[in-house]
């Protein structure tokens, strides 16, 4: 089978983007997993933190669909989304769309560069919730905020929150990345604690106005970012009191930077609205036989050099 795709990055979070709109591709569920573990491979041709699959949707301008590179689907991304309505927009030539995913609608917007020559984008991230139950996360109390989880750590107290998919963040000075990698694979693997997995991160206050946020993805491990992972860093500082809610918050990562604007209102409800890159690379198609996926053929259709570079060039000197 032929694929075409678009390599893209939000954030430096780099995904295959694959439009099932245009080739009509009527992929099995098997299959998207299998294309997902044979072209994310680090060590292979492409490599990716994910796939996205762009599709038709009765309810929205288009619907998205991840899987990461174990071959397992995820339930939202925020810096994917972007790419998504980057895309989204390309085609129906919309500044502001819904995409679906997973059982929501996020609401999008085409924004200003955030830096000169980036295109942006924002996603409003309406689905965030502390109920353990939305998390899910096994614990005594209808919350978990700002507490010790035994089973993980005797040091770092962490926050739960529903972006969509799980999160458990801490507040640390510390980068101790052999840490959050011993943590992320226990928090992964206790099927008991975390029944569903969970994005871990480890986030640290910059003033003015930001944090630094290292994550360890659910089915992916350490990546150079995740956007759910950033968005939940940024409410949990202002659930914290860290910052204030309202204000916008520069959110860095390894692969760059995203701005945040965490909300409440009188009523309770969270809400994020996330800012951040949509960067094409290149567009390319594979060939590959679902009998031995790993050796699929590869050809490059389009290269995007010059817009990674300035985003890369950008970025270079916002990095703690």
């Amino acid at each position: 089978m032929k694929i075409s795709f678009i390599k893209c990055q939000g954030s430096g979070n780099d995904f295959i983007l694959v439009d099932e709109t245009i080739y009509r591709y009527n992929f099995s569920e098997e299959q998207r997993s299998e294309i997902s573990k044979a072209l994310c491979r680090r060590s292979g041709k492409i490599g990716a933190d994910g796939i996205l699959f762009y599709i038709k949707d009765h309810h929205a301008d288009a619907r998205m669909r991840i899987f990461n590179p174990d071959g397992s689907e995820a339930s939202m991304c925020g810096n994917g989304i972007r790419c998504i309505a980057r895309h989204a927009r390309d085609i129906t030539k919309k500044e502001s769309m819904y995409i679906a995913a997973n059982t929501s609608l996020y609401e999008t917007h085409h924004q200003p560069d955030l830096f000169p020559g980036v295109h942006s984008y924002s996603v409003k991230i309406h689905t965030v919730s502390f109920n353990k139950n939305e998390v899910p996360v096994k614990w005594n109390k209808d919350i978990l905020v700002d507490e010790l989880i035994p089973e993980l750590s005797d040091r770092f107290r962490f926050t739960a929150v529903s972006m969509g998919n799980p999160h458990i963040v801490a507040m640390t000075n510390e980068e101790n990345m052999e840490e959050l990698i011993r943590i992320g694979k226990i928090a992964n693997t206790n099927i008991i604690l975390f029944p569903e997995g969970v994005n871990v991160s480890f986030c640290r206050v910059k003033e003015p106005h930001s944090l630094v946020v290292t994550t360890y993805e659910r089915g992916v491990g350490i990546t150079k970012s995740c956007g759910t992972a950033m968005s939940a860093s940024a409410i949990v500082s202002c659930k914290l009191r860290l910052y204030p809610f309202g204000e916008f918050i520069d959110v860095y990562n390894n692969g760059g930077m995203v701005r945040c604007r965490p909300f409440v209102d009188d009523a309770g409800k969270y809400e994020v609205i996330l800012f951040g890159n949509a960067t094409f690379e290149y567009e390319a198609e594979v060939e590959i036989d679902f009998s031995k996926p790993n050796e699929f053929s590869f050809k490059m259709v389009k290269e995007y050099g010059e817009e990674k570079e300035i985003y890369y060039r950008s970025v270079k000197g916002t990095r703690f």
